[in-house]
């Protein structure tokens, strides 16, 4: 029959007290491990708060099965058997263990790398590509005008003069792409702002110049040619649209004096020979419109026009033969 006594249930009391620590502690480990289950972060914090239980848990269970063990034996009155005496040879070898690290032995940095952490920052990694400029879209665009793709053209000068509204080269570019695309109005809005922009722009003028005489409007087109010739007088070309356009009004000794200057500047251009033998001729002045028209032959001996202007002048002077070579000449 089993006895219940002081020193029979002093185990089982020290067992239920252990039991209650073990209870407490395996609550906040599972309290940590749920905290994970459902998605909160494992932080450091709750790294270490594991770490501290573990160790107390283990100690805790080696205590309560050693109690158990009491328990049982004094409950029951069995007698723990005494280790039988062996003889030995040699004593055994003691090899060192080192001791069950504990958490505050245990480094635990401060923050875990992730592999989002170890990649390069794209936008820190590579420099940001260079911002276009005005500069970089006139350029883009005088190219494409070039080439005559003429949409294209407009809109980058527009995109420059958005950057930089002062941009004189800006706004006489993105006039002569809309002189091109023969937008006669906006062209001409353009190159009066460039000249707002600077008074003394010659480039402006000849192109304003040039705008007016595709609208008909010869004596505006006189006007911008001269002030261009004016600011730039080395300028063959303006003294040529200059002369030109005279001839068309039939101002002829201005279109002579115009050619003439062009001349001068450009000895070798073929143009002006026959636009000053025309205006010779125009004049009635056959004698001298003779030798420039001649000259354009020389330069450009594949030009039918020269030689049958140059054909009717020497037929005005009654000199016939040279007329039907001049004629034959146009002929082949």
């Amino acid at each position: 029959m089993v006895k219940f006594g002081c020193k029979t249930t002093q185990p089982f009391v020290n067992f239920l007290i252990y039991f209650s620590h073990l209870s407490s502690i395996l609550r906040n480990f599972w309290a940590v491990y749920s905290m994970h289950a459902v998605g909160c972060p494992f932080n450091i914090a709750s790294l270490r708060r594991m770490l501290t239980l573990m160790t107390p848990l283990s100690r805790l269970i080696q205590t309560l099965l050693q109690h158990i063990r009491r328990f049982y034996q004094k409950l029951f009155g069995i007698k723990q058997a005494k280790p039988s005496r062996r003889p030995t040879a040699s004593p055994p070898l003691r090899v060192p263990v080192r001791p069950m690290a504990t958490p505050e032995s245990v480094h635990i940095p401060e923050s875990i790398p992730t592999p989002e952490s170890t990649m390069a920052d794209p936008s820190t990694s590579a420099p940001d590509p260079t911002p276009p400029t005005p500069e970089s879209y006139l350029n883009s665009g005088n190219a494409l005008l070039k080439d005559g793709n003429l949409a294209e053209a407009i809109a980058l000068f527009q995109q420059a003069i958005e950057l930089d509204p002062q941009s004189l080269q800006a706004h006489n570019a993105l006039g002569r792409a809309f002189l091109q695309n023969g937008q006669l109005v906006e062209a001409i809005a353009c190159f009066h702002q460039a000249i707002e922009l600077k008074p003394k722009h010659f480039r402006a003028y000849y192109d304003l110049g040039r705008a007016f005489l595709k609208q008909g409007q010869l004596d505006r087109a006189v006007e911008n040619f001269r002030k261009a010739a004016d600011l730039k007088p080395d300028n063959f070309r303006h003294h040529f649209d200059l002369g030109d356009v005279l001839l068309k009004q039939g101002d002829l000794e201005a279109a002579v004096d115009a050619f003439q200057r062009t001349i001068e500047l450009n000895p070798d251009f073929v143009q002006a020979f026959s636009s000053l033998g025309r205006a010779r001729m125009q004049n009635q002045q056959f004698e001298e419109a003779i030798a420039p028209l001649t000259r354009a032959t020389e330069l450009n001996p594949s030009a039918p026009a020269a030689y049958e202007s140059l054909g009717r002048a020497y037929l005005r002077i009654h000199r016939t033969d040279e007329a039907i070579a001049a004629f034959q000449q146009a002929i082949h």
